[in-house]
């Protein structure tokens, strides 16, 4: 059964690892946490008793989640920036806990953050996460410090309590410990105790390490159990602390109890656990999880300076908790900050249940009492009083003092015949193998199956809502702020753009708004209660209303209908809600739609009049994406595409679209967006940002290979295209996942950037340039913008990669670029550049390639040309008067007037109209056939070079000059006199065609 219970989870820090420190002289009844965010959190007992806030702290520039505190002094790892050269470091900064935060005097400085540090009375040990460690003197006027080099990430040091070692626990499994009472530290210890890590996984163990109070032995998490290695021997014990369904566990961090008499653990699966260090006997076990059953890993455990019954937690959702209770009442002894005092002199603060303990307590003590008397009345006092509670259960701790106090030995147990949970103190006897070597029957373990949970809604854009000061929105229009102080609660709105509207300040002390967004047409807010039972409130502020009445209206929602999210765009209002309905307003407070989504919200996003909803998509799966740890459950992700237009929506089939989106093995989706140009855009949590292009597939366009140190975060605020610019605008948040408001941080403006192999190269750039251009037209097309900026940088990157082709005696590859080329121009371009080079056999291929490409475009081109043309202008001549033969009268009397077309003005010159444009468009008229104008003879037909076509001159170049000087003299022909036409007002009709006698 569960031991104990867990309190209400505090909040603190930022998301990722944390760890406590209390005072390891126990003089002072306070803990440190530090997290990354560049503070540290003072914990007295009044911030349990009154749920006061802690004192927080500011360190340096950033934190490194690893803080320990030594009598007056407390140790963290952090950054500093020096203003004036605007240098950083990585140090071990020195400060007293009276005046914590100021006056930091570096101790240890490192090239990289630190990750580990331990303090004793004489020496200070630290590791940073570049291999190395560095242990240093206390007290000594010299700065020299011992150094020694690791083959692996650190993941934890820990100084013996006599001083004499220290032991270091890295990535790779390995436990080393090292002698750092000699002048060079020598290593006596070196063996892999565990399996590999990765540090730079949150969910990957800690691994930490914890001596005895003795220094006679030293624990070490590991799979299944918790490890001893004997100082005596230096060598790894079969004794081992084991926990009940823990055999499939990692365990990950450790506590030993100030008395020395108890160890507490905790795994990665969060389970916790506490044994008596003197015989592996397990006293209590409990398994933390949060509300609606999440589990967030425990990243720090220790015993609590205020009641020694009680454990301190940290999870890596910036969660603080209490295991009360994780000791049971009935033992002898409880560690405390003064040694072993009795249970009857330990008052239990966090106590929730007090009668029921008292009784437990009655019951026990009174039992072994019972047990001893009864034993010295039938024994006539020769046996020694027993009082044994010391057993598994009380059942059993009576039957073993009833039969020590008679005198039979504790033989016929449970574990003698394969029932035993704790392994016996004598490794080498034979009663373990016997059950192994004699069972009838294989025992097969049933491991309780722990269902996955689906991640939890969040609110793109917008920070963690149980922060005090936080961002409720920050996207391409603006930012909403959001402070909650104790006597005043106020919202922020700013624009980025101020012509829009100046900044707005509301006053939030008794509306509460949680939920914000904003456009460039109006804000909205909302307030979402935790009680599902309770009524949300939604405000729009309409800044474009030219009305003073319609600038602000609200409307509260159905109880029990809690808004998680609210959107806007130009013209609707979006509010998704607790029961998965998706009510749509208009801009001005009209309710339009109310639908239903079928799956769980996860979060949303809007542009326009297109909603999409990100949601989980069937059931989990499981994949092998890291070898170096086992399998965890992977979700499906869907988004649907709702039109949720306010006018002819009725008219529309089907307005509900959905596709799968793409992440990163082993990541869940962060941020959800739409670009400028209306393209859904999302982030994973590990920072990989993809675009979704009109042709339906996910691109990467951003890597988390900017990030400087794996504690830093990425905080995406929009994905812009501006002509030819394509931009990622996001916030580098250091040591945090976030950005806090405290700081004024100033966007980043990052380039797409596809992770193309060889990415340095011309090569690859130009490829990278020449998709990413294709992805613009293809974007520009459905949007109906212009695409002729985009067609001539086409061209020219590609006569790049064709030249680029041509100078590595790749052909094959040049001539492939030239069927990228949409225009005959191009294709000239690409030929002459070849005949410059004298590569003729290219120059005849790309010419052929030419002819193909426009001989697969003239039906479409033809198509679109009769769709477009202009129908000629109809006109009427002036009718003469002509003397007429009676015999030709019935032919020339049907019409007393001769109609013509007057066509499109085209080039007087043949030989200029022969040439084919670059986008090869023709005015072609068809259709109803026309009147024939009889004064016009017909034309010969000329087969001259000007009826050829661009690619058949580009090929013919290639001849004999001197046969071609030839074949031009013998081509040429008169040109008719002007004066000989008939003064009509005909234009000629096409090229090489011409009126003659």
């Amino acid at each position: 059964m569960p031991t104990g219970s867990f309190s209400d989870i505090k909040a603190l820090h930022v998301r990722g690892r944390i760890c406590i420190a209390r005072d390891k002289s126990q003089k002072r009844k306070e803990f440190l946490t530090c997290g990354a965010d560049g503070t540290v959190y003072l914990w007295s007992e009044k911030c349990f008793l009154d749920n006061t806030a802690p004192e927080v702290v500011n360190i340096g520039e950033a934190t490194s989640s690893c803080v320990v505190w030594k009598d007056e002094y407390v140790y963290v790892g952090c950054t500093t920036l020096n203003l004036l050269l605007g240098t950083e470091k990585k140090i071990i900064g020195r400060t007293k806990i009276d005046e914590l935060g100021t006056n930091l005097s570096p101790s240890l400085i490192f090239g990289l953050d630190p990750v580990a540090v331990d303090v004793g009375d004489k020496f200070l040990a630290a590791a940073g996460g570049d291999f190395s460690v560095k242990i240093l003197t206390l007290g000594a006027e010299s700065t020299i410090y011992k150094r020694f080099e690791m083959s692996a990430d650190v993941l934890s040091v820990a100084i013996s309590p006599n001083e004499n070692f220290c032991a270091v626990s890295t990535s790779d499994g390995k436990v080393s410990i090292y002698d750092i009472m000699e002048e060079e530290p020598k290593r006596i210890f070196s063996e892999k105790v565990f399996g590999d890590t990765m540090p730079t996984e949150l969910e990957s163990p800690r691994v930490k390490l914890a001596w005895s109070r003795t220094s006679e032995e030293l624990y070490v998490p590991s799979l299944g159990a918790v490890k001893i290695i004997d100082a005596s021997t230096w060598t790894v014990s079969s004794r081992m602390f084991r926990g009940k369904d823990a055999e499939y566990e990692d365990f990950s961090t450790l506590a030993v109890s100030p008395c020395g008499n108890y160890l507490a653990a905790s795994t990665i699966g969060n389970k916790l656990f506490i044994w008596r260090t003197s015989n592996c006997e397990i006293i209590s076990q409990n398994e933390y999880k949060r509300i609606c059953n999440l589990k967030y890993m425990i990243t720090d455990i220790e015993f609590s300076p205020y009641n020694g019954r009680t454990i301190l937690l940290v999870d890596v959702n910036e969660g603080l908790c209490l295991w009360k209770n994780a000791l049971p009442a009935g033992l002898g002894d409880i560690p405390t900050t003064s040694g072993l005092v009795t249970e009857a002199n330990q008052s239990n603060i966090y106590n929730d249940d007090e009668d029921d303990d008292d009784d437990n307590e009655l019951v026990m003590r009174k039992r072994p009492k019972f047990i001893s008397d009864e034993a010295d009345d039938a024994n006539d006092g020769s046996h020694p009083e027993v009082v044994d509670i010391d057993e598994d259960s009380r059942m059993s701790a009576d039957i073993s003092a009833i039969k020590k106090s008679f005198g039979y030995a504790n033989t016929g147990r449970l574990e003698d015949f394969g029932f035993g949970v704790t392994e016996p103190e004598d490794p080498e006897s034979n009663y373990i193998e016997k059950p192994k070597e004699y069972a009838p029957t294989t025992v097969t373990k049933v491991v309780e199956y722990d269902p996955p949970t689906i991640p939890s809604h969040f609110v793109s854009g917008a920070t963690p809502s149980h922060n005090t000061q936080r961002y409720l929105k920050w996207n391409r229009y603006g930012v909403v702020r959001s402070y909650t102080e104790v006597d005043n609660n106020s919202i922020e709105v700013e624009f980025h753009d101020a012509s829009i509207h100046p900044e707005i300040i509301l006053d939030n002390s008794t509306t509460n708004y949680r939920l914000a967004d904003l456009s460039d047409h109006a804000v909205v807010l909302a307030s979402s209660p935790e009680e599902k039972s309770a009524q949300s409130e939604l405000l729009v502020i309409h800044i474009k209303s030219w009305d003073t009445e319609s600038r602000r209206w609200s409307v509260p929602l159905p109880a029990k209908d809690v808004a998680i999210d609210v959107l806007v765009s130009n013209d609707v209002v979006c509010v998704l809600t607790w029961q998965r309905n998706i009510r749509v307003f208009t801009i001005t407070g009209s309710q339009r739609h109310i639908i239903s989504h079928p799956g769980p919200i996860l979060t949303s996003a809007l542009y326009g009049d297109k909603l999409s909803v990100l949601s989980v998509k069937g059931a989990e799966f499981f994949e092998e994406y890291q070898k170096s740890k086992r399998s965890k459950a992977t979700y499906q992700y869907s988004v649907t595409t709702y039109d949720v237009g306010i006018r002819g929506w009725m008219g529309l089939e089907n307005s509900v679209t959905s596709c799968d989106l793409a992440v990163t093995p082993g990541k869940c989706p962060l941020w959800l967006s739409y670009s400028n140009t209306g393209q859904l855009v999302t982030m994973d949590n590990g920072y990989n940002v993809r675009i979704k292009s009109p042709a339906g597939f996910w691109m990467p366009i951003f890597s988390p290979s900017e990030l400087h140190d794996k504690s830093d975060g990425i905080w995406p605020i929009s994905v812009v295209m501006q002509g030819t610019s394509r931009q990622f605008r996001y916030l580098y948040c250091k040591g945090s996942r976030h950005p806090s408001l405290t700081t004024k941080q100033v966007p980043i403006i990052a380039d797409w950037r596809l992770p193309y192999c060889q990415a340095d190269s011309d090569k690859s750039q130009l490829e990278e340039s020449l998709y990413l251009n294709e992805l613009q037209q293809n974007i520009a097309n459905e949007i109906g913008s212009s695409t002729s900026e985009f067609n001539s940088i086409r061209s020219n990157t590609i006569l790049k990669l064709f030249a680029l082709a041509c100078k590595s005696e790749r052909e094959t590859r040049a001539s492939e670029f030239a069927s990228f080329m949409s225009s005959s121009k191009g294709i000239q371009a690409l030929c002459n550049y070849a005949s410059g080079f004298k590569k003729h056999v290219l120059a005849e291929k790309v010419a052929q390639i030419g002819r193909e490409n426009m001989k697969d475009s003239s039906i479409p081109l033809e198509r679109k040309n009769n769709a477009s043309a202009i129908a000629p202008r109809r006109v009427s001549m002036k009718r003469r008067t002509i003397e007429v033969q009676p015999p030709r009268t019935s032919e020339m009397s049907q019409a007393e007037s001769v109609d013509v077309f007057e066509e499109r003005e085209e080039p007087a010159h043949t030989e200029e109209y022969s040439q084919v444009s670059a986008t090869n468009d023709l005015a072609l008229v068809t259709g109803t056939p026309f009147n024939r104008n009889p004064f016009k003879r017909a034309a010969d037909v000329n087969l001259d070079s000007s009826s050829m076509s661009v690619f058949d001159q580009l090929e013919s170049s290639f001849d004999n000059p001197k046969k071609r000087a030839r074949e031009d003299e013998s081509s040429q022909t008169p040109v008719p006199s002007a004066k000989r036409q008939m003064k009509l007002g005909f234009s000629a009709t096409s090229a090489g065609k011409e009126n003659k006698k």
